[in-house]
């Protein structure tokens, strides 16, 4: 149960950094799909070549982790949408099925 709990944490965590990772990932796809020139005017073309390996997997965890937080989202939302279907469903069902003095107090 504590590698479990130890999961959760670290999902927390990195929820409520989503802006920071947001700006990981713009940040990191620039500095590698960026041309040469562009960077050269900027100064950045050595940190470029230097620190490219770090800089692509900065692009691709935070990358990934901002398609797992938006599967999440999706989640959640078709998720409270499909027991609210479900719901009103078993509702009109029962309605349907009412014996004649249930219809009565109702009425």
């Amino acid at each position: 149960m504590k590698n479990f709990e130890i999961l959760t944490k670290l999902f927390n965590i990195i929820k409520s950094l989503t802006n920071i990772i947001l700006d990981i990932l713009i940040s990191s796809s620039f500095l590698l799909f960026s041309s040469d020139s562009l960077l050269d005017k900027i100064s950045l073309e050595k940190f470029r070549s230097n620190y490219k390996q770090w800089i692509g997997l900065a692009f691709l965890l935070s990358g990934a982790s901002l398609i797992a937080n938006l599967f999440v989202l999706i989640w959640k939302g078709g998720k409270n949408q499909f027991t609210y279907w479900k719901y009103l469903k078993n509702g009109k069902y029962y309605l349907k099925n009412l014996t004649i003095e249930e219809k009565r107090v109702l009425q």
